[in-house]
């Protein structure tokens, strides 16, 4: 978002960071290498405590002339002069009464969360990535609708795809080859869905099905991993794969060949792997819960969150060429195209001029 905003003629774009932040690709991604700078001269500890937990300051004084201070994720900063605006991706850690996701953050990291909610409360715009996301703010907080506004979540570039020669090689790297395994993103999580991933692979191969599940992601649930452990050990060939972290280049050629992606996700505040992946030329199966319905429209296949017999059969009619794929990658591809970072940053700086 930040590297889009700069992009624009209108908007003059800069970053506020301490003074002794390093500048490594992972604390500083190189596509904001381009933006002006303001270091605060204190450390990275100290700003938080000054400007985030305190807010004993308001952090434009270091950038007179600012109009407004955007925070793209759920930190909201003390500003003297300057607007301030917030972005919020997920409420995830309040909320309860859903399968591997009951309200079970740490007592501190709930705390620091209300803080942060209660400051965001006072912010002039608040911005969310899905009207779920939004519902769920008024719903919790009580936030004034009229000063919340939908800007999404855009899709990178490098998901935006068809096949490459190139893709051969990632393929060879993670030993399969082109429609021949399903693709999972986001680890082995309950929230994720995991438990049905792992009971539907299985069934599926007691159908005799040998197409591969490949689940990146390096985070799982305990449990979790411990019973896909089990199950290796009672079958090696068993068809999930754990592949760990991949790259976004190398994961849309992934997305790419595969034959679909399958994300039962029981939360999601957006849901941005289901775009990529409809970016990218794939078919979707999603959970029907939180913002996936809303993110993926009529371009996707659904199941209820905590049905895997309606996941099994899914999967069972994409390998059996039971849906009209064609149909649902076109319609997947110009869904992605709604969500480019462009077109959300329009609707930011609108939202900001409506504000000003």
């Amino acid at each position: 978002m930040t590297r889009h905003l700069d992009q624009r003629d209108d908007v003059n774009a800069s970053v506020f960071t301490p003074s002794n932040q390093e500048m490594s690709e992972e604390s500083f991604p190189k596509e904001l290498s381009t933006l002006s700078m303001y270091r605060i001269p204190m450390s990275d500890n100290l700003s938080r405590l000054f400007f985030i937990g305190a807010r004993w300051q308001g952090i434009d004084r270091w950038a007179k002339g600012t109009n407004w201070v955007y925070c793209p994720k759920e930190q909201p900063v003390a500003t003297s002069k300057a607007h301030l605006a917030v972005n919020v991706h997920d409420i995830l850690t309040f909320e309860t009464g859903i399968n591997g996701l009951n309200g079970s953050g740490s007592s501190r990291v709930r705390l620091r969360w209300a803080h942060a909610m209660k400051h965001i409360g006072r912010a002039e715009l608040v911005t969310t990535v899905s009207e779920f996301t939004k519902n769920r703010l008024v719903d919790l907080f009580k936030i004034d609708p009229g000063r919340i506004v939908v800007t999404g979540n855009g899709v990178s570039d490098v998901f935006f795809r068809s096949r490459k020669d190139s893709d051969e090689e990632v393929l060879k790297h993670f030993g399969v080859e082109s429609g021949s395994y399903f693709l999972s993103v986001g680890s082995l999580t309950r929230r994720k869905g995991g438990d049905l991933l792992l009971t539907a692979a299985e069934r599926l191969k007691n159908a005799g099905y040998q197409t591969p599940v490949l689940v990146t992601g390096r985070r799982h649930d305990a449990d979790l991993f411990a019973d896909y452990q089990t199950a290796g050990e009672r079958d090696p060939s068993q068809l999930v794969r754990l592949v760990g972290y991949v790259q976004d280049e190398d994961q849309a050629a992934l997305l790419t060949h595969a034959k679909a992606l399958v994300f039962p996700s029981r939360y999601e505040g957006f849901g941005i792997p289901a775009l990529e992946a409809m970016a990218a030329g794939t078919v979707v199966i999603g959970a029907k819960a939180a913002a996936l319905p809303e993110v993926i429209g009529a371009a996707g296949r659904f199941i209820d969150p905590d049905n895997v017999d309606q996941l099994t059969d899914e999967m069972i009619s994409i390998l059996e060429d039971q849906i009209d794929r064609q149909s649902l990658i076109e319609q997947g591809n110009r869904r992605a195209e709604e969500f480019r970072w462009g077109q959300c940053v329009d609707r930011l700086v609108k939202a900001m001029i409506d504000r000003s």
